[in-house]
């Protein structure tokens, strides 16, 4: 299992972190579930160019997807939201999970304890989801999944190996 780097708060205890992860994980139950295609491959057959589309997507909705937690939490339904604001909504969230169970394997703390609420609540998941996928979770989520957007990306391995294909070993 992958560590994340811990972007939120060290002077947390256990128990609000516990409260963020039942909070995560009931929320992540509810999400809407929309499909969205990323649609970079139509400007640039470059893949760094698109890997580099793709992380400017995923920062881009953060206030939408910040308003429709909001509402949500507000009225218990989920506002109308893009369907990529919806895709990323969803990411973070998970991205998020996985933050928080790094800081129990970090801080050493085995037995998840009986969740606690903190008083600020709205701040502790906005840094969760929010600012964490800003600063950091983009990027380890980008590393971690950008093969998922090149269905291809094997062919490349294929070309440089296979000298049927009449491919050079100086391939890319």
């Amino acid at each position: 299992m992958r560590e994340t780097p811990f972007s939120l708060d060290l002077m947390r205890s256990p128990k609000e972190i516990a409260w963020l992860l039942r909070w995560l994980r009931e929320t992540q139950r509810q999400l809407p579930r929309r499909q969205w295609q990323h649609g970079v491959f139509g400007r640039s057959w470059d893949r760094e160019d698109c890997l580099r589309s793709l992380k400017q997507d995923s920062l881009e909705d953060a206030s939408t997807i910040w308003q429709a937690i909001c509402e949500h939490e507000l009225t218990g339904k989920w506002p109308k939201i893009s369907g990529k604001a919806a895709y990323f909504l969803r990411e973070r969230i998970a991205e998020a999970i996985v933050l928080c169970e790094s800081w129990f394997r970090q801080n050493e703390v085995s037995d998840i304890p009986q969740p606690e609420q903190p008083s600020d609540s709205e701040g502790l998941v906005k840094a969760a989801v929010i600012t964490h996928w800003d600063e950091q979770g983009a990027a380890i989520w980008l590393e971690d999944h950008k093969d998922d957007f090149f269905e291809d990306h094997a062919w490349d391995e294929l070309f440089k190996q296979d000298p049927a294909y009449g491919i050079h070993d100086d391939y890319p």
